[in-house]
């Protein structure tokens, strides 16, 4: 992946360049296309929504926004996951308000975030919302999570993108999953 490319574009679309969006996406699509799946990869019985619709909801997200703060790639990919997960986050509550059950995503999560519960557990949609709430109180560590368990990335490849070592990935998550436990479960 052309990473210098990437910024390139994403310093010219943070300026207001209408037409840089439009030439960064085939740097990056199929990378957050693999991330999408990712995402969504999991047991497969509860998946309601493909990488591509899911992609197809970023896009238009991206569009919307008209520019976004990542000065680099890693902060793009980041800010990608994020939206990511606020878009099946959004999918979840749509179907939680349907009374005949609704398209509910399966929100994929590492053995460690099993007591979280199944998809259509409210506890999913407490989860983002706790998420949030930590965010506010330590971001590193939200990223971190989302990166670890979200998107299944190593512990190396978060670092990595964080732009930190793996023991700081390590801490990040530790408190993050300590503090995810005893809200969702006082």
């Amino acid at each position: 992946m052309p990473a210098g490319e990437i910024t390139i574009q994403l310093q010219r679309w943070r300026t207001g360049d209408k037409v840089a969006l439009e030439e960064l996406t085939p740097l990056v699509y199929d990378h957050l296309r693999m991330l999408a799946g990712r995402f969504l990869n999991g047991d497969g019985a509860g998946v309601r929504i493909q990488p591509t619709e899911l992609m197809g909801e970023l896009f238009v997200h991206l569009l919307e926004a008209k520019r976004v703060e990542a000065t680099d790639r890693n902060q793009f990919f980041a800010f990608s996951a994020r939206v990511m997960r606020r878009i099946l986050v959004q999918h979840a509550r749509a179907a939680k308000a349907d009374k005949r059950g609704g398209r509910m995503p399966h929100l994929p999560l590492d053995p460690e975030l099993a007591w979280v519960g199944p998809p259509h557990d409210p506890a999913t949609l407490d989860l983002d919302a706790d998420l949030d709430e930590l965010e506010q109180l330590d971001e590193p560590a939200v990223r971190a999570v989302e990166l670890r368990f979200l998107f299944s990335f190593t512990a190396e490849e978060a670092a990595s993108i964080l732009e930190v070592s793996k023991a700081t990935v390590d801490r990040h998550v530790r408190f993050a999953l300590a503090w995810l436990s005893v809200r969702l479960h006082p």
